[in-house]
């Protein structure tokens, strides 16, 4: 409980002494008049205010090759190619088509990198390093032997790039401070239809593109997206997003599920057959057999395509045999070689796709 008796003698005391000192101060200074004028202090305040970097200027920068003020051209490809050769980095991809979305992230460091895939099927995990590659299926259930060459280009999808740089309107509209670092931003809100985009697309009905990437020619980020046409499916739209991050600060090591691939992963052998007419595919190893949803594709430079289905299983010992008939039409037998095939010659690309992840994909000569 408060003492309001003892309260009120400490204001008192304070009060007093408040007043004996006013009262010194007004002996000191002269008469007793001059105390009861009130005397003004001021203090003067500088403030700083906070510095800011300008932007950059796009009219300062020195444009890589393949840019100019009016457009960006697929040249510019080759820069990146240059900037990031050799460079430790992570490459993130992510694609909607046809209503499937597809993510994929790389981690590539010193000629070695692991692949992460998650799309319609399966998710599938590559690994491969100085040409020794392996493939996990759904965290564990399949392992096969995987790519024995994989190029910087190839895991970036530099052709896709390609393709849009080809079609899009590209022109460098500004440029950016972005994660501490000077990027030049390229944008497109128009694009022709390419040969090669013929081929997919009947028309490309809108279309929006944007692009950045630094004064020495290495791409940040390519964000596009687009409706079209398709002469099977229709109307639809893609929406596609590639970025390169932590470049030489990306670190990549051998997964655990390497050594079990390594011992139960099954492995393709492609090469061409007894008489060169056609290709055969030599399995080896495994745990058991492949799942039976099998898809091939395989085609000749534009000027014959062949794909089926294979509703069985492939095991160690098994050979696929692929050929075209003298109708250019696909001819696929397993363990007994095709009969009635075309002689061809020249080089042949083979895709073989087991429950969705694609496990050959390979060029072969006739």
């Amino acid at each position: 409980m408060v003492d309001t008796n003892e309260t009120t003698m400490g204001r008192r005391a304070v009060l007093a002494g408040a007043a004996g000192g006013i009262a010194a101060l007004a002996g000191c200074s002269g008469s007793a008049d001059d105390a009861d004028e009130p005397t003004e202090t001021t203090t003067e305040t500088t403030t700083t205010a906070p510095t800011t970097e300008p932007a950059p200027s796009l009219e300062d920068l020195e444009l890589p090759m393949g840019v100019s003020e009016e457009s960006v051209s697929a040249n510019l490809l080759a820069v990146h190619e240059r900037a990031v050769a050799d460079v430790s980095q992570t490459i993130d991809v992510t694609r909607l088509e046809h209503g499937d979305l597809l993510e994929r992230t790389v981690r590539y460091e010193d000629g070695r990198f692991l692949q992460t895939e998650v799309g319609r099927g399966p998710q599938q995990d590559i690994w491969n390093e100085d040409g020794e590659g392996y493939i996990r299926v759904a965290g564990g259930e399949t392992y096969f032997q995987g790519p024995q060459e994989a190029s910087l280009a190839e895991l970036s999808r530099l052709h896709r790039m390609e393709d849009q740089l080809r079609a899009g309107d590209y022109q460098p509209v500004e440029a950016v401070e972005e994660d501490g670092q000077t990027l030049i931003v390229a944008e497109a809100t128009e694009a022709t239809l390419t040969d090669r985009l013929a081929h997919q697309y009947e028309s490309i009905e809108s279309y929006t593109g944007r692009l950045t990437f630094t004064p020495e020619g290495r791409i940040a980020e390519f964000d596009v997206e687009f409706e079209y046409v398709d002469p099977e499916r229709g109307s639809g739209m893609t929406e596609w997003t590639f970025r390169v991050h932590s470049v030489g600060e990306t670190t990549v090591a051998a997964p655990d599920w390497v050594s079990i691939a390594r011992e139960d992963g099954f492995d393709f052998d492609v090469a061409p057959g007894e008489d060169g007419s056609f290709v055969r595919v030599d399995v080896s190893g495994g745990d058991g057999g492949t799942h039976p949803n099998l898809h091939v594709s395989y085609g000749m430079a534009g000027r014959r395509r062949g794909s089926a289905g294979l509703d069985r299983s492939l095991t160690d010992g098994d050979t696929l045999y692929l050929g075209f008939d003298e109708n250019d039409e696909s001819v696929v037998t397993v363990n007994e070689p095709p009969e009635a095939v075309q002689d061809v010659s020249g080089p042949v690309d083979v895709s073989l796709y087991v429950n969705g992840p694609e496990v050959i994909d390979t060029r072969v000569s006739l």
